[in-house]
């Protein structure tokens, strides 16, 4: 998936509409948590891997994500989502909250702490289930060895050996967590229940007994004689959740029809909205579905109006268009909205919502981000038959580290950024540069160490150029596929950048500790 908060089929629109692939996540986005989320503590220091073992890591292992939706837990963990890494023997719970439109992890313990977390080096969490007695379920492998062979070279073998952790095996556990004083749930029966009777549970407060029923009805042979009382149940059920499983169910069973779809347009709920937008994709061939769609375009609720607008992107239908700008037009500062527009109207620069964007009918604030977004449409490089295939992934790793960490000042086409209300530049334009399309161990050198002062007799805003390190770009391979995505696109079409260009460049030039001058350069280098 080329976007944390986009489910693939969405982000295709970006293929039909450039004609080719877009990689990468879109700019400007963001990751989809702090970057301290990324912390763990771990209690175990008997390392596994044949290193030294610290206290303090990154994830490397994450498996067994759920959202909590149980009722045995404290009230405030319902909708949290659990997170397992075995290697560091710990589960993570974070609260899942929106940020300027867009989903959010938000670790819930304090500083270093964890929800659970073991100073056994055979503890090996790796899956999270709400259980249907409403209690949250663990997983534990509790097993000496949670490598695959890829991992197992002969350091970390003889570590592990010598701890007698390839002996620890066929010992696994389940944990039942649930809050002090909580009694665990009654056992579900449904097998034995008649359909009829599964629909009471669609109402209870556990998820799990929700899901199964909505699953159970729609595999029951006798379903078709619920389906009035699901119409029902979306129609006038006062609980959301009710509404929201009994519309699934009837997606499930197959029985829906856009008139029936288009009743929970309305639904004070936006959860239900956004499911029944969702639902009627399936029939965005039909111009009164397209109609009645573009009619609630200025829907209130923001994640509505995102829905609303990556459905309508997956219609050639021209009317749509119009529905995705009046639902634009009513979230002009909700990131959501802005990613699920610049996707649905990809290279569409012509409607009149994005001339006004670029032509100063909006306010400055909004109007630069919505430019930052649709600087995204750059993206995309269209590439001869007879590339070689790993020029290309080269070129397709860069463009994404380009996009990351120097569109900000170079701009999306290369260009440069302008300064608003002036003529000057924040940045030097890569396009037919003759640092780019010239000497690769000199434009090696700049990404290395950055470049500061004037640049062919002119000054930018910018000041200098930020080296490879303070952009967080330090692997050489990293700096290979940069390099070899701009010279491809705005220089020569030659051959790739490898690491060893880039290493090269390092080595002679290593002892230096601030950007270059043009003059030091130019010296450095002898042209």
């Amino acid at each position: 998936m080329a976007s944390p908060y986009l489910h693939p089929k969405y982000w295709d629109t970006t293929t039909r509409l450039a004609g080719r692939g877009i990689s990468g996540t879109p700019v400007d986005m963001g990751m989809p948590h702090s970057a301290d989320f990324l912390k763990v503590k771990c209690l175990c220091l008997l390392d596994d891997r044949g290193g030294v073992a610290s206290e303090i890591r990154g994830f490397t292992s994450t498996c067994g994500q759920s959202v909590f939706r149980g009722n045995k837990m404290q009230l405030s963990d319902y909708g949290r989502y659990f997170v397992c890494d075995p290697t560091i023997h710990v589960v993570r719970r974070a609260n899942m909250v929106k940020r300027e439109g867009l989903d959010y992890l938000e670790k819930t313990e304090p500083d270093l702490d964890e929800f659970l977390l073991s100073s056994d080096i055979n503890c090996r969490f790796v899956n999270t289930a709400t259980g249907p007695d409403g209690c949250l379920y663990v997983t534990d492998m509790y097993r000496g060895i949670i490598q695959d062979a890829a991992w197992l070279s002969p350091g970390p073998r003889k570590n592990i050996v010598a701890n007698g952790l390839d002996k620890n095996i066929q010992h696994g556990r389940i944990w039942r967590i649930r809050s002090s004083g909580a009694r665990p749930g009654p056992m579900p029966e449904m097998l034995n229940e008649s359909t009829g009777e599964l629909l009471r549970h669609l109402e209870n407060s556990n998820g799990w007994w929700r899901d199964t029923a909505q699953k159970l009805i729609i595999l029951r042979q006798d379903r078709e004689t619920v389906i009035p009382l699901l119409e029902g149940m979306v129609r006038f059920s006062t609980n959301p959740l009710t509404r929201l499983h009994a519309l699934w169910t009837l997606e499930g069973i197959g029985c829906l029809t856009p008139e029936f779809v288009a009743e929970p347009y309305t639904d004070r709920d936006p959860r239900v909205r956004r499911a029944a937008i969702q639902i009627s994709e399936r029939w965005l061939d039909k111009e009164n579905v397209v109609t009645a769609l573009i009619k609630i375009a200025d829907d209130r609720d923001s994640s509505v109006a995102q829905q609303l607008i990556l459905s309508l992107g997956l219609t050639a239908n021209k009317r749509a268009e119009e529905g995705i700008q009046t639902a634009a037009r009513k979230h002009l500062k909700d990131k959501g909205v802005i990613l699920a527009t610049c996707v649905s109207l990809w290279g569409k620069e012509h409607l009149p919502f994005i001339q006004d964007i670029y032509h100063g009918n909006m306010d400055p604030a909004s109007a630069t981000m919505w430019k930052n977004y649709l600087g995204n449409w750059n993206k995309g490089i269209e590439f001869p038959k007879d590339i070689d295939k790993n020029h290309r992934k080269l070129v397709e790793n860069g463009e994404q580290m380009y996009f990351k960490s120097c569109v900000t000042c170079h701009g999306p086409d290369g260009k440069g950024i302008s300064i608003p209300g002036t003529d000057l530049m924040l940045a030097p334009s890569l396009v037919d540069s003759p640092r780019v399309d010239g000497d690769l161990e000199k434009l090696a050198a700049i990404l290395h160490h950055g470049l500061t002062g004037p640049l062919d007799g002119k000054t930018y805003q910018a000041g200098f150029m930020a080296p490879a390190e303070v952009l967080g770009v330090t692997r050489d391979d990293r700096l290979a596929e940069t390099l070899s995505y701009i010279r491809y696109a705005w220089g020569q079409k030659g051959g790739p950048v490898t690491v060893e260009d880039v290493s090269s460049a390092r080595k002679k030039f290593g002892n230096r500790k601030t950007p270059w001058t043009q003059a030091e350069l130019e010296a450095a280098t002898g042209r």
